[in-house]
């Protein structure tokens, strides 16, 4: 069973501690990356115990969780493997809140360790800035994230926000007989910051300041520096937007590049619907080194059906390219996703989840081109000790 500890009433504090273990079986069309269809398909078992932890209280609240997850193939068992994720969340508001309580500060980190490396997740797993739609080969990759947020109420109607974000990728030995193609170890931090200004109960705008440096093992590394315009605007009590425009300029190119945020999201009853759209600068980590525009698209629909079922779907594009063309640096990623996930609650502590997914990615460039298919479908248990 879980293990909830709680402190006097007067102190008002809790930490509450989860175990769990979750056993899926999986289909995979293309365990190999490949683009051709011989012998490319396996099932694969999950064996994966995890930690949850949550702690409210004063002066900070936050929680950390931390997964093993073990993979046996059925027909490629050299491809077996480990792989570890981990995150960790603060908020401090609490203590900072002692020396102005006008200001609020959050810290967020998380990490992975996998040979399968993502190439879209949702923006809460925290892969993100990585996670563009590139998917490299099967190789042993560690990354880490960590995130300090902020605001100061300087007025009724202006919010000062800012953040500084520090984004570390590296890869190790490629497992499997998959294409290989050059990776770069990538280190980005950004920092963000500017106001958020209450024009109306239902719009605000948003001034942006953003500053990104990049550093590769063994390339040149670049920089951008720009901003961005917003407005955010409730529709309605269920319906809010938000759009953005700026520009950023990459150095040592000089190169100006548009930067773009569309986002929808609207509540109704028992469905969630999200729609987002970035234009932005990121890091390519594959093929060859340096600076992407890249071009992000996701839409998710969640439902719930009953008190104990529930279903989304998932689409996500990506297509990213050189933001400065030079020799041997045409690079263009392509990539699309789909997906659906359905989940039903058996008992408190007993949970069931089916997903499929298809894939497609691609990569063209001066020395290196590919394409490929994948269709994943799972199958999973999780019993939690609540």
């Amino acid at each position: 069973m879980g293990i909830s500890l709680a402190l006097p009433l007067s102190v008002r504090a809790e930490l509450r501690i989860i175990p769990s273990l979750t056993l899926s079986e999986q289909y995979d069309s293309n365990v190999l990356f490949s683009s051709s269809s011989t012998n490319n398909q396996d099932l694969i078992t999950f064996f994966s115990p995890a930690l949850s932890a949550t702690y409210k209280g004063r002066p900070l609240e936050g929680s950390l969780s931390a997964s093993l997850s073990l993979a046996s193939y059925a027909k490629n068992s050299n491809l077996n493997y480990a792989s570890a994720t981990g995150a960790l969340t603060t908020d401090l508001t609490q203590l900072v809140g002692r020396l102005d309580k006008r200001a609020r500060l959050q810290v967020t980190g998380n990490g992975y360790y996998t040979p399968e490396l993502p190439a879209f997740v949702a923006a809460t797993a925290g892969f993100n800035p990585f996670a563009t739609g590139i998917q490299p080969q099967r190789v042993r990759a560690s990354s880490y994230n960590m995130l300090a947020s902020g605001g100061y109420a300087l007025a009724s109607r202006v919010d000062l926000t800012g953040s500084y974000s520090y984004s570390y990728l590296n890869f190790g030995n490629t497992v499997g007989a998959s294409p290989v193609t050059p990776l770069f170890k990538t280190i980005l931090q950004a920092v963000n910051a500017g106001p958020a200004i209450k024009l109306t109960p239902a719009d605000t705008l948003l001034l942006q300041y953003q500053y990104q440096k990049v550093d590769f093992g063994g390339a040149p590394g670049f920089r951008t520096e720009g901003g961005t315009i917003g407005l955010t605007h409730g529709f309605s009590r269920n319906l809010t937007g938000t759009a953005s425009a700026g520009l950023t300029k990459i150095t040592p190119s000089d190169r100006l590049a548009p930067l773009v945020g569309l986002s929808l999201s609207w509540a109704e009853k028992s469905t969630v619907t999200t729609l987002s759209f970035t234009r932005s600068v990121t890091p390519s980590f594959a093929v060859s080194a340096g600076a992407l525009e890249s071009n992000l698209a996701t839409l998710s629909v969640g439902h719930t059906l009953t008190d104990r079922l529930s279903a989304s779907i998932n689409l996500n594009y990506a297509r990213s390219s050189s933001a400065a063309v030079t020799a041997g640096s045409a690079n263009s990623f392509n990539s699309y996703g789909t997906g659906l996930i359905l989940n039903y609650s058996i008992t408190r502590s007993l949970a069931a989840a089916f997903t499929y997914s298809h894939l497609h990615f691609s990569t063209d460039s001066l020395n290196f081109k590919s394409s490929f298919d994948r269709d994943v479908v799972a199958l999973s248990l999780t019993a939690s000790w609540m």
